[in-house]
């Protein structure tokens, strides 16, 4: 698994110095955006569920093959960092930004911190963490089958286990009752962690990122 994916990003970054005919020597940087608790100085990941990848040294395997220069980020702060660099021309962010961030194999909910316009990683790169357990989506499935009945439209396409959030947004556009009940459900956790952040940090604003988010709007 961790020899697939230096492997895959390797050839994603070459694919993208090919295309676009980019000498090595005029390049900046390569900035690499990782769901998990990460050590950006060192470009070390400590924990990513999500990819199955466990205390590796990412900045170093990628240097190995390619060399240029890596940055290695936690998702949510790269997302936060995204928010504050790609504004409209004439639109003006707040000193406080929270970025919550949903991906589906995590383990839990993820939050990049803006304070005062000024990204915080914490000591170790583990701020924003927020070790809340994420309801996994096959047991939403499970619960709102027993609520609603088996017969759904998303699951004759796949099995519970196999379900993306992209399938669930994509049948509750087309009034799965299943799908739309999951997408409550998920709700429901964020709208917590949202009101548990509100009353920690009461930051300016709060956007929401990452899967849930790239899957669109279902209503």
């Amino acid at each position: 698994m961790i020899k697939i994916l230096v492997d895959e990003l390797i050839k994603a970054i070459q694919s993208l110095i090919d295309k676009h005919k980019l000498p090595l020597n005029k390049i900046v940087g390569v900035g690499i955006a990782v769901p998990g608790m990460v050590d950006g100085k060192n470009g070390h990941i400590h924990y990513a569920a999500a990819m199955g990848v466990e205390n590796f040294p990412l900045k170093l395997k990628l240097e190995s093959k390619l060399q240029l220069e890596y940055t290695i980020a936690n998702d949510a702060n790269a997302g936060a960092m995204d928010v504050k660099w790609y504004t409209e021309p004439n639109q003006k962010l707040p000193a406080n930004i929270v970025y919550i961030t949903y991906n589906q194999g995590a383990k839990n909910l993820g939050a990049g911190l803006i304070i005062n316009n000024v990204l915080y990683y914490g000591v170790s790169g583990a701020a924003g963490e927020i070790f809340y357990p994420l309801p996994k989506i096959p047991s939403i499935i499970e619960r709102g089958i027993k609520k609603l009945g088996p017969d759904h439209p998303v699951l004759k396409h796949n099995a519970a286990e196999d379900v993306k959030i992209s399938d669930i947004m994509q049948f509750a556009r087309q009034d799965c009752s299943l799908s739309t009940f999951v997408i409550e459900e998920i709700c429901k956790v964020i709208a917590d962690e949202i009101a548990r952040t509100i009353g920690f940090i009461n930051p300016d604003l709060i956007v929401i990122g990452g899967e849930y988010y790239h899957a669109g709007r279902f209503s």
